[in-house]
């Protein structure tokens, strides 16, 4: 798989501080792999999307995801799935 994509995240992790809950930090670029979801992905694995939703695989492990800034545009995630050392993100119509 190519990752020739690039993306950034923002990431959710909890604060030392203790007037804050959690921190909100963005990633630098990330490389990242773009691909549709099938809409047999769609029903059986992910649950209802629509049919314009994109899946974004990154290499690594991921956890905490507010935000991804793609194309310019920040898509909140709809689900974000960790499987074999890697994350994959499926959001909104990129």
């Amino acid at each position: 798989m190519r990752y020739e994509n690039r993306v950034k995240l923002t990431v959710r992790t909890p604060s030392s501080d203790p007037d804050n809950e959690y921190e909100e930090e963005t990633t630098d670029w990330i490389e990242a792999h773009v691909t549709g979801v099938s809409s047999q992905v769609n029903i059986n694995v992910f649950g209802s999307y629509k049919s314009d939703a994109a899946a974004i695989h990154l290499k690594g492990h991921y956890s905490g995801v507010q935000n991804v800034l793609i194309n310019g545009v920040a898509r909140k995630p709809q689900a974000v799935i960790n499987a074999r050392q890697n994350t994959v993100l499926v959001v909104q119509g990129v």
